[in-house]
C-alpha cells in the first residue's frame, strides 16, 4: 500500500495484484479515489440478486398485466375475492357487514342468455357498485372474427370497427356482469380470452347505493351495454 501525496492533496492506494476474470491472470492495477469511493456501488450492480430482482419485478409486472387484459391469473395472486354482500331473496336488494346497501331495478325481462366467443374480460373496480366483478366482451358470427372485425374495451365501454364493405352479422355484448352466489362468482373468474361460454341471467337496469346511514351515494347504470345478474356459466 502507498501514499502519493501532491500539491491538489490527491492520494492513490495500489494493491499488489488484481485477478482478471476472464483471463485469470494477476494484474497490476493503481486505483484512484474516485474508483475507491464507487467501488462498493460497482461490486453491487456485479452481484447476482440484481438480476433477480430484476427479473422477478417483471415477473410481477407481466402476471398483473396479463391478470388485467386477460383475467389469465391460474394461481390466483391477482383475482379479487368475492364481493362482501348478501342478495335479498326476492333479488331487489344487497347489503354487506359494513350496513352499505344497494337497490336493484331490474330491466324486467325474466332472463337472458348471451352465448359466443369471449373477446374481452377484465375485472371491474367500481367502488359505487362493487357487486360488479367482470366485463365480459360475448361475441358471435362476423363480430367473434378477430382478422374481421376490431374490438376495444375501455373503462366499460367497446367499440368495434371493420374494413368489410358489406352487412356484418351476428351479435356482439358487453356484459357487467353480478354473481348471485359464490359458486358463480367463481366460474366467472375462470373465463379467459377465447373461449367459448353461455352466460344466463337478470338484466339490470340500475343499482342504487346508499351508505350504513341511509345517506344516497349514487348509482350505477350502463351506458346501453347489459348489466346482468348472472345465475348459470357455461364454459365450453
Amino acid at each position: 500500500m502507498k501514499f502519493d501525496l501532491h500539491s491538489k492533496m490527491t492520494f492513490s492506494i495500489s494493491f499488489p495484484f488484481r485477478y482478471n476474470f476472464f483471463a485469470m491472470e494477476p494484474v497490476n492495477k493503481k486505483y484512484s479515489l474516485k474508483e475507491i469511493l464507487f467501488l462498493p456501488i460497482g461490486c453491487a450492480l456485479q452481484m447476482p440478486f440484481i438480476p433477480v430482482l430484476a427479473i422477478l419485478g417483471i415477473s410481477i409486472f407481466c402476471s398483473f398485466f396479463a391478470y388485467k387484459t386477460w383475467n389469465f391469473d391460474p394461481m390466483h395472486l391477482w383475482s379479487r375475492s368475492f364481493p362482501d354482500y348478501s342478495l335479498s331473496s326476492d333479488l331487489s336488494g344487497m347489503k354487506d357487514e359494513g350496513g352499505n346497501t344497494w337497490q336493484i331495478s331490474y330491466e324486467g325481462i325474466p332472463s337472458s342468455t348471451f352465448i359466443g366467443l369471449v373477446r374481452h374480460i377484465s375485472p371491474d373496480e367500481e367502488q359505487m357498485a362493487p357487486m360488479l366483478s367482470y366485463d365480459i366482451l360475448v361475441t358471435s358470427g362476423d363480430y367473434a372474427q378477430s382478422d374481421l372485425v376490431h374490438t376495444v374495451v375501455v373503462n366499460h365501454m367497446f367499440t368495434w370497427r371493420t374494413s368489410r364493405d358489406t352487412k356484418i352479422s351476428g351479435k356482439i355484448n358487453l356484459l357487467h356482469t353480478v354473481a348471485k352466489d359464490m359458486d358463480i362468482f367463481k366460474k366467472l373468474r375462470e373465463i379467459q380470452n377465447g373461449d367459448k361460454v353461455t352466460i344466463s341471467g337478470i338484466e339490470i337496469y340500475r343499482i342504487d347505493a346508499f351508505d350504513q346511514s341511509g345517506k344516497y351515494l349514487g348509482y350505477w347504470m350502463d351506458q346501453g351495454c347489459n348489466t346482468l345478474l348472472v345465475t348459470n356459466v357455461e364454459i365450453q
